[in-house]
């Protein structure tokens, strides 16, 4: 008797709840832009991975997002340090593989390498680093049940290969002994050539869209 009872008080609270529930309906729809910067997305954000060379100058994409109420030209900015710091980053990465396989054999300070490396690769270091374009759209998201608003922004870096090379030859320069600086510079050439034809091949290819 005491389990039936149970049942009776249960029973219409959960057809309550289910009443409830079913007031809400599921219905998902995609991401839509309902504002933008621009009539239509640059060509630029058609490229993979968030980078490409053209032209000689190595670009960078920088992306953020941020509530309705927020302010698209502070998120460009944002999106514009975001896409600096990971160039700067990647550069650090890459300059720090160059300049130890250029010293093998020529008998080079680790400290003088580290200034190198530091001279091209911060970023109040780096001459010639500007953006390019910038670009938002302002996006109606719904999760099935209810919509929001946001703002997705896009900045487009660029760094001009000739004006990097300058500057990291005179970094080589003022750190390393004349009578080393000539060999050792042919040989970080060599492999930053390498760096740039392999990006630029990425850029030609690589066609997807961003999201």
């Amino acid at each position: 008797m005491k389990t039936k009872y149970m049942w009776v008080l249960i029973l219409p609270f959960l057809a309550a709840c289910s009443a409830k529930n079913g007031s809400v309906a599921f219905n998902p729809k995609a991401d839509k832009v309902i504002d933008a910067s621009a009539k239509e997305r640059p060509d630029w954000l058609r490229q993979a991975n968030h980078g490409f060379v053209k032209n000689g100058i190595v670009y960078r994409i920088g992306v953020t997002e941020g509530p309705a109420d927020a302010s698209p030209r502070k998120l460009t900015e944002v999106a514009s340090m975001k896409a600096r710091s990971e160039l700067a980053h990647e550069l650090r990465t890459k300059l720090e593989n160059r300049v130890q396989y250029a010293s093998e054999g020529l008998g080079i300070e680790q400290e003088s390498l580290e200034r190198i490396v530091t001279m091209g690769s911060k970023l109040e270091n780096i001459n010639g680093l500007r953006t390019q374009e910038s670009y938002y759209e302002k996006v109606a998201v719904s999760d099935g049940y209810t919509e929001s608003i946001k703002y997705v922004a896009y900045s487009l870096v660029g760094l001009e290969e000739k004006e990097y090379r300058r500057q990291l030859a005179a970094a080589i320069r003022g750190n390393v002994d004349k009578r080393l600086s000539q060999k050792f510079q042919q040989k970080v050439d060599k492999n930053w050539n390498d760096f740039f034809d392999s990006n630029s091949q990425t850029a030609d290819t690589n066609k997807d869209e961003l999201n």
